[in-house]
Protein backbone atom coordinates (compact mmCIF):
# COMPACT_ATOMS: atom_id res chain seq x y z
CA UNK A 1 0.00 0.00 0.00
CA UNK A 2 1.37 3.50 -0.88
CA UNK A 3 2.39 5.78 2.19
CA UNK A 4 2.03 8.74 0.31
CA UNK A 5 -0.22 11.04 2.82
CA UNK A 6 0.48 14.30 3.62
CA UNK A 7 -0.61 16.14 6.60
CA UNK A 8 -0.27 19.36 4.79
CA UNK A 9 -4.34 20.66 4.14
CA UNK A 10 -4.62 21.33 0.24
CA UNK A 11 -4.29 24.94 -0.37
CA UNK A 12 -7.50 27.05 0.21
CA UNK A 13 -9.67 28.16 -2.92
CA UNK A 14 -11.33 31.01 -3.92
CA UNK A 15 -13.90 29.05 -4.74
CA UNK A 16 -16.22 27.09 -2.29
CA UNK A 17 -16.12 23.85 -3.51
CA UNK A 18 -18.80 22.40 -0.90
CA UNK A 19 -21.25 24.95 -2.91
CA UNK A 20 -19.90 23.89 -6.09
CA UNK A 21 -20.80 19.96 -5.35
CA UNK A 22 -24.36 21.19 -4.14
CA UNK A 23 -24.97 23.02 -7.02
CA UNK A 24 -23.83 19.29 -9.04
CA UNK A 25 -26.36 17.35 -6.96
CA UNK A 26 -29.22 19.50 -6.86
CA UNK A 27 -29.45 21.38 -10.04
CA UNK A 28 -26.86 19.84 -12.31
CA UNK A 29 -25.92 16.40 -12.42
CA UNK A 30 -28.49 13.75 -12.77
CA UNK A 31 -26.58 11.07 -12.15
CA UNK A 32 -24.51 12.24 -8.88
CA UNK A 33 -28.29 12.05 -8.40
CA UNK A 34 -28.39 8.47 -8.80
CA UNK A 35 -25.71 7.34 -6.44
CA UNK A 36 -27.59 8.39 -3.81
CA UNK A 37 -30.37 5.75 -4.76
CA UNK A 38 -27.74 2.65 -5.58
CA UNK A 39 -25.10 3.37 -3.76
CA UNK A 40 -25.79 5.76 -0.09
CA UNK A 41 -26.87 3.91 3.35
CA UNK A 42 -29.84 4.75 4.66
CA UNK A 43 -29.45 8.09 6.83
CA UNK A 44 -28.63 8.43 10.75
CA UNK A 45 -29.93 11.61 12.17
CA UNK A 46 -28.03 14.50 12.19
CA UNK A 47 -26.47 15.65 15.62
CA UNK A 48 -28.93 17.88 17.44
CA UNK A 49 -28.58 21.88 16.18
CA UNK A 50 -26.30 20.72 12.60
CA UNK A 51 -29.80 21.26 10.44
CA UNK A 52 -30.32 24.88 9.87
CA UNK A 53 -34.15 26.39 11.48
CA UNK A 54 -36.96 25.50 9.90
CA UNK A 55 -38.21 26.94 6.76
CA UNK A 56 -41.54 27.50 4.70
CA UNK A 57 -39.85 24.50 2.68
CA UNK A 58 -39.66 21.93 5.06
CA UNK A 59 -43.06 22.65 6.76
CA UNK A 60 -44.73 22.25 3.33
CA UNK A 61 -42.36 19.24 2.86
CA UNK A 62 -44.00 17.48 5.79
CA UNK A 63 -47.48 17.87 4.91
CA UNK A 64 -47.27 15.81 1.44
CA UNK A 65 -46.36 17.56 -2.45
CA UNK A 66 -44.91 20.60 -2.11
CA UNK A 67 -46.16 23.11 -4.83
CA UNK A 68 -43.52 24.31 -6.89
CA UNK A 69 -43.34 26.54 -9.98
CA UNK A 70 -39.53 26.71 -11.80
CA UNK A 71 -38.05 28.65 -14.22
CA UNK A 72 -39.78 27.53 -17.93
CA UNK A 73 -39.44 28.62 -21.24
CA UNK A 74 -40.48 27.43 -24.76
CA UNK A 75 -38.59 27.60 -28.52
CA UNK A 76 -40.74 27.86 -31.02
CA UNK A 77 -38.91 28.05 -34.39
CA UNK A 78 -40.22 28.45 -38.02
CA UNK A 79 -41.10 25.04 -39.41
CA UNK A 80 -39.43 22.90 -36.59
CA UNK A 81 -40.67 21.44 -33.34
CA UNK A 82 -41.40 23.47 -30.02
CA UNK A 83 -39.49 22.80 -27.26
CA UNK A 84 -40.40 23.13 -23.80
CA UNK A 85 -37.63 23.78 -21.64
CA UNK A 86 -37.91 22.93 -17.71
CA UNK A 87 -34.60 23.42 -15.20
CA UNK A 88 -34.94 20.58 -12.66
CA UNK A 89 -33.74 19.95 -9.72
CA UNK A 90 -32.93 16.25 -8.68
CA UNK A 91 -34.05 15.59 -5.83
CA UNK A 92 -37.41 16.26 -4.01
CA UNK A 93 -39.61 15.76 -1.16
CA UNK A 94 -41.08 12.39 -0.04
CA UNK A 95 -44.33 13.27 -1.60
CA UNK A 96 -42.72 14.73 -4.37
CA UNK A 97 -43.28 18.25 -6.26
CA UNK A 98 -46.62 19.58 -7.60
CA UNK A 99 -45.84 21.19 -11.10
CA UNK A 100 -47.78 24.14 -11.87
CA UNK A 101 -50.33 24.18 -14.38
CA UNK A 102 -48.88 25.03 -17.54
CA UNK A 103 -45.50 22.93 -17.07
CA UNK A 104 -48.36 19.68 -16.59
CA UNK A 105 -49.93 21.23 -19.63
CA UNK A 106 -46.87 21.50 -21.80
CA UNK A 107 -45.96 18.19 -21.03
CA UNK A 108 -49.40 16.16 -21.72
CA UNK A 109 -48.92 17.47 -25.26
CA UNK A 110 -45.68 16.65 -25.79
CA UNK A 111 -45.11 13.62 -27.86
CA UNK A 112 -40.67 13.22 -27.06
CA UNK A 113 -39.41 13.79 -23.83
CA UNK A 114 -35.56 14.84 -23.18
CA UNK A 115 -33.85 14.21 -20.29
CA UNK A 116 -29.31 14.44 -19.54
CA UNK A 117 -29.54 10.38 -18.87
CA UNK A 118 -31.80 7.92 -18.99
CA UNK A 119 -30.73 5.24 -15.87
CA UNK A 120 -33.69 2.70 -16.90
CA UNK A 121 -31.79 0.87 -19.65
CA UNK A 122 -28.60 0.50 -17.41
CA UNK A 123 -29.07 -2.61 -14.80
CA UNK A 124 -27.68 -2.55 -10.95
CA UNK A 125 -24.59 -4.43 -12.29
CA UNK A 126 -23.92 -1.98 -15.17
CA UNK A 127 -24.46 1.02 -13.18
CA UNK A 128 -22.57 -0.47 -10.00
CA UNK A 129 -19.62 -1.25 -13.26
CA UNK A 130 -19.96 1.92 -14.00
CA UNK A 131 -19.45 3.60 -10.98
CA UNK A 132 -16.74 1.84 -9.67
CA UNK A 133 -14.35 2.77 -12.78
CA UNK A 134 -14.66 6.43 -11.88
CA UNK A 135 -14.93 6.48 -7.80
CA UNK A 136 -12.57 3.88 -6.70
CA UNK A 137 -9.69 4.78 -5.42
CA UNK A 138 -6.11 3.35 -7.66
CA UNK A 139 -4.74 -0.42 -7.46
CA UNK A 140 -3.07 -0.54 -4.21
CA UNK A 141 -4.21 3.07 -2.42
CA UNK A 142 -7.17 3.83 0.30
CA UNK A 143 -8.35 6.77 1.13
CA UNK A 144 -6.26 7.10 3.76
CA UNK A 145 -3.53 7.57 0.79
CA UNK A 146 -5.00 10.02 -1.19
CA UNK A 147 -5.97 12.65 1.50
CA UNK A 148 -4.06 14.36 4.37
CA UNK A 149 -4.30 12.83 7.97
CA UNK A 150 -6.22 16.04 9.15
CA UNK A 151 -8.98 15.37 6.47
CA UNK A 152 -9.61 12.19 7.31
CA UNK A 153 -9.99 12.89 11.00
CA UNK A 154 -12.56 15.12 10.04
CA UNK A 155 -14.45 12.35 8.12
CA UNK A 156 -13.87 10.66 11.21
CA UNK A 157 -15.55 12.63 13.40
CA UNK A 158 -18.35 13.46 11.00
CA UNK A 159 -19.59 10.26 10.74
CA UNK A 160 -19.05 8.84 13.83
CA UNK A 161 -21.42 11.55 14.83
CA UNK A 162 -24.04 10.31 12.95
CA UNK A 163 -23.15 6.64 14.35
CA UNK A 164 -21.10 5.39 11.68
CA UNK A 165 -17.80 4.28 10.96
CA UNK A 166 -15.49 5.04 7.64
CA UNK A 167 -14.44 1.52 6.83
CA UNK A 168 -16.93 0.88 3.96
CA UNK A 169 -15.78 4.60 2.42
CA UNK A 170 -11.74 4.08 2.41
CA UNK A 171 -11.69 1.92 -0.82
CA UNK A 172 -13.41 4.91 -2.77
CA UNK A 173 -11.60 8.32 -3.70
CA UNK A 174 -12.45 11.46 -2.17
CA UNK A 175 -14.77 12.87 -4.68
CA UNK A 176 -17.20 9.75 -4.17
CA UNK A 177 -17.10 10.14 -0.26
CA UNK A 178 -17.73 14.05 -0.68
CA UNK A 179 -21.18 12.94 -2.28
CA UNK A 180 -21.60 10.59 0.70
CA UNK A 181 -21.27 13.21 2.90
CA UNK A 182 -23.45 15.94 1.02
CA UNK A 183 -26.07 12.77 0.47
CA UNK A 184 -26.40 12.50 4.34
CA UNK A 185 -27.45 16.24 4.36
CA UNK A 186 -29.51 16.24 1.90
CA UNK A 187 -31.42 13.08 3.46
CA UNK A 188 -30.92 15.12 6.55
CA UNK A 189 -32.99 17.59 5.45
CA UNK A 190 -35.58 15.33 3.92
CA UNK A 191 -35.26 15.06 0.48
CA UNK A 192 -34.51 12.00 -1.32
CA UNK A 193 -33.27 11.18 -5.27
CA UNK A 194 -35.87 9.34 -6.56
CA UNK A 195 -38.78 12.42 -5.63
CA UNK A 196 -36.45 14.58 -8.22
CA UNK A 197 -37.95 16.25 -11.51
CA UNK A 198 -35.98 13.99 -13.91
CA UNK A 199 -37.00 10.50 -12.23
CA UNK A 200 -40.68 11.89 -11.73
CA UNK A 201 -40.75 12.40 -15.80
CA UNK A 202 -39.59 9.85 -16.56
CA UNK A 203 -41.43 7.63 -14.59
CA UNK A 204 -44.23 9.47 -16.33
CA UNK A 205 -43.25 9.34 -19.59
CA UNK A 206 -45.77 6.78 -20.98
CA UNK A 207 -45.20 5.98 -24.80
CA UNK A 208 -43.27 9.25 -24.97
CA UNK A 209 -40.24 8.80 -27.35
CA UNK A 210 -37.09 9.30 -24.58
CA UNK A 211 -34.16 10.82 -26.16
CA UNK A 212 -31.16 10.72 -23.68
CA UNK A 213 -28.51 14.15 -23.83
CA UNK A 214 -25.68 12.39 -22.20
CA UNK A 215 -25.17 9.05 -20.33
CA UNK A 216 -24.78 7.58 -16.93
CA UNK A 217 -20.97 6.88 -17.60
CA UNK A 218 -19.94 10.44 -19.60
CA UNK A 219 -21.49 12.28 -16.21
CA UNK A 220 -19.27 10.10 -14.10
CA UNK A 221 -16.03 10.14 -16.07
CA UNK A 222 -15.99 14.13 -15.43
CA UNK A 223 -14.74 13.32 -11.77
CA UNK A 224 -12.97 10.40 -12.61
CA UNK A 225 -10.73 12.92 -14.48
CA UNK A 226 -10.00 15.24 -11.66
CA UNK A 227 -6.53 15.83 -10.25
CA UNK A 228 -5.65 14.09 -7.16
CA UNK A 229 -5.26 17.44 -5.76
CA UNK A 230 -9.21 19.01 -6.26
CA UNK A 231 -10.03 15.33 -6.25
CA UNK A 232 -8.76 15.66 -2.25
CA UNK A 233 -9.90 19.62 -1.75
CA UNK A 234 -13.51 18.30 -3.01
CA UNK A 235 -13.59 16.12 0.18
CA UNK A 236 -11.73 18.82 2.31
CA UNK A 237 -13.55 21.55 1.70
CA UNK A 238 -16.99 19.35 1.87
CA UNK A 239 -16.27 18.87 5.43
CA UNK A 240 -14.80 22.49 6.56
CA UNK A 241 -18.15 23.61 5.23
CA UNK A 242 -20.52 21.19 6.12
CA UNK A 243 -22.09 23.03 8.91
CA UNK A 244 -23.62 25.23 6.32
CA UNK A 245 -24.60 22.72 3.30
CA UNK A 246 -27.73 22.36 4.76
CA UNK A 247 -28.96 25.96 4.39
CA UNK A 248 -27.26 25.75 1.08
CA UNK A 249 -29.63 23.16 -0.02
CA UNK A 250 -32.73 25.04 1.51
CA UNK A 251 -31.42 28.51 -0.65
CA UNK A 252 -31.33 26.13 -3.93
CA UNK A 253 -34.45 24.53 -3.49
CA UNK A 254 -36.36 27.40 -2.33
CA UNK A 255 -34.77 29.63 -5.81
CA UNK A 256 -35.79 26.60 -7.89
CA UNK A 257 -39.38 26.35 -6.64
CA UNK A 258 -40.07 29.75 -6.53
CA UNK A 259 -38.57 30.41 -10.05
CA UNK A 260 -36.12 32.86 -8.85
CA UNK A 261 -33.66 33.28 -11.83
CA UNK A 262 -31.77 36.14 -10.23
CA UNK A 263 -31.06 34.03 -7.03
CA UNK A 264 -30.08 31.05 -9.31
CA UNK A 265 -27.59 32.57 -11.44
CA UNK A 266 -25.91 34.43 -8.27
CA UNK A 267 -25.61 30.85 -6.85
CA UNK A 268 -24.09 29.71 -9.86
CA UNK A 269 -21.84 32.93 -10.68
CA UNK A 270 -20.77 32.14 -6.50
CA UNK A 271 -19.86 28.29 -7.08
CA UNK A 272 -17.71 29.37 -10.22
CA UNK A 273 -15.30 31.86 -9.51
CA UNK A 274 -12.28 31.08 -12.17
CA UNK A 275 -9.21 29.68 -11.86
CA UNK A 276 -6.42 27.28 -13.05
CA UNK A 277 -7.86 23.60 -12.32
CA UNK A 278 -10.93 25.31 -11.19
CA UNK A 279 -11.61 26.67 -14.15
CA UNK A 280 -11.58 23.78 -16.07
CA UNK A 281 -13.71 22.10 -13.59
CA UNK A 282 -16.31 24.98 -14.33
CA UNK A 283 -15.87 24.27 -18.41
CA UNK A 284 -16.35 20.46 -17.52
CA UNK A 285 -19.52 20.63 -15.62
CA UNK A 286 -21.31 23.45 -16.98
CA UNK A 287 -19.77 25.06 -20.29
CA UNK A 288 -18.71 22.10 -22.06
CA UNK A 289 -21.88 20.22 -21.81
CA UNK A 290 -24.15 22.88 -21.93
CA UNK A 291 -22.93 23.35 -25.89
CA UNK A 292 -23.17 19.57 -26.19
CA UNK A 293 -26.93 19.76 -25.31
CA UNK A 294 -27.72 23.21 -27.18
CA UNK A 295 -26.25 21.64 -30.43
CA UNK A 296 -28.64 18.09 -29.83
CA UNK A 297 -31.15 20.61 -28.68
CA UNK A 298 -31.00 22.68 -31.74
CA UNK A 299 -31.11 19.35 -34.16
CA UNK A 300 -34.15 18.99 -32.64
CA UNK A 301 -35.95 22.06 -32.78
CA UNK A 302 -34.85 22.12 -36.94
CA UNK A 303 -35.45 18.31 -37.41
CA UNK A 304 -38.16 18.80 -40.38
CA UNK A 305 -39.62 15.27 -39.60
CA UNK A 306 -40.57 16.95 -36.27
CA UNK A 307 -42.18 19.77 -37.48
CA UNK A 308 -45.37 20.88 -35.46
CA UNK A 309 -44.69 18.36 -32.65
CA UNK A 310 -44.26 19.31 -29.14
CA UNK A 311 -41.25 18.27 -27.22
CA UNK A 312 -40.56 18.37 -23.35
CA UNK A 313 -36.97 19.02 -22.31
CA UNK A 314 -35.84 18.32 -18.39
CA UNK A 315 -32.38 19.06 -17.77
CA UNK A 316 -30.58 20.49 -14.39
CA UNK A 317 -31.71 24.11 -14.14
CA UNK A 318 -27.88 25.04 -13.81
CA UNK A 319 -27.74 25.22 -17.32
CA UNK A 320 -30.46 27.11 -18.19
CA UNK A 321 -28.86 29.94 -16.19
CA UNK A 322 -25.78 32.54 -16.03
CA UNK A 323 -23.26 33.13 -18.56
CA UNK A 324 -22.48 30.98 -21.50
CA UNK A 325 -26.54 28.68 -20.68
CA UNK A 326 -28.32 26.37 -22.66
CA UNK A 327 -30.60 29.25 -23.59
CA UNK A 328 -28.28 31.81 -24.24
CA UNK A 329 -26.48 29.32 -26.63
CA UNK A 330 -29.15 28.39 -28.50
CA UNK A 331 -30.09 32.23 -28.80
CA UNK A 332 -26.36 33.35 -30.57
CA UNK A 333 -25.73 29.98 -32.00
CA UNK A 334 -28.64 28.89 -33.84
CA UNK A 335 -30.88 32.03 -33.45
CA UNK A 336 -33.43 29.98 -30.98
CA UNK A 337 -34.77 32.22 -28.53
CA UNK A 338 -36.19 30.79 -24.80
CA UNK A 339 -39.54 32.78 -24.11
CA UNK A 340 -40.66 32.22 -20.53
CA UNK A 341 -43.83 30.41 -20.50
CA UNK A 342 -46.49 32.02 -18.17
CA UNK A 343 -49.40 30.94 -16.56
CA UNK A 344 -52.75 32.28 -18.16
CA UNK A 345 -53.13 35.84 -17.20
CA UNK A 346 -56.10 36.55 -15.11
CA UNK A 347 -59.53 38.04 -17.30
CA UNK A 348 -59.01 41.64 -17.56
CA UNK A 349 -61.63 43.56 -15.79
CA UNK A 350 -64.93 44.85 -16.88
CA UNK A 351 -64.71 48.34 -17.99
CA UNK A 352 -66.05 50.82 -16.22
CA UNK A 353 -67.92 53.95 -17.09
CA UNK A 354 -64.65 55.88 -17.57
CA UNK A 355 -63.67 53.13 -20.18
CA UNK A 356 -66.74 53.33 -21.96
CA UNK A 357 -67.14 55.42 -25.07
CA UNK A 358 -70.23 57.98 -24.56
CA UNK A 359 -73.55 57.22 -26.64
Amino acid sequence: MSSTRSDARPPRSLLSLVHTWTLALLLGLHSIAWLGCASDPAPTPAPAGSMPAESTLRDEMRAGPVTADPLFWRVEPDGGATLHLLGSIHFGPPGGWRLSAPIEAAFARSRALVVEADDRDVDETQMQAIMLRHALAPAGSTLADLVPASTLDELTAHMQARGQGIETLLPFRPWMVATVVTMGTVAELGFAPDTGIDHDFLRRGGEREVIPLETVESQLAIFGRLTPELDALFLSDTLDQVGEAGAMLLEMAEAWRSGDETTLARLMSDSFEQGGELAELHDALIIERNRAMSERLAALARDADRSGQEIFVVIGAAHFVGDESIREMLARDHDLHATPTLAAPAAAPAPGPEDTDAP
